[in-house]
């Protein structure tokens, strides 16, 4: 009975813990894109590199804009 009352209160706080970091993986963009990972080990390592170029490209052209915008 002793090791119940040891066992809930830190299987309750783990169990926190882990929805704490789901949330915050959730919320960092952990799983936005799943689909591209997988794809691009069936390319070949010329086209992966294009591809997080152009990523890369879109990605500082998208903080240029809000960065415009913000201007205005």
């Amino acid at each position: 009975m002793n090791i119940l009352m040891f066992m809930i209160p830190v299987t309750l706080i783990m169990a926190f813990l882990f929805l704490g970091f789901f949330i915050w993986a959730a919320k960092s963009g952990q799983f936005d894109d799943l689909v591209t990972p997988s794809h691009e080990i069936l390319l070949e390592d010329e086209n992966v590199n294009e591809s997080k170029e152009i990523k890369q490209q879109e990605t500082s052209g998208d903080k240029k804009n809000e960065q415009q915008s913000k201007r205005l």
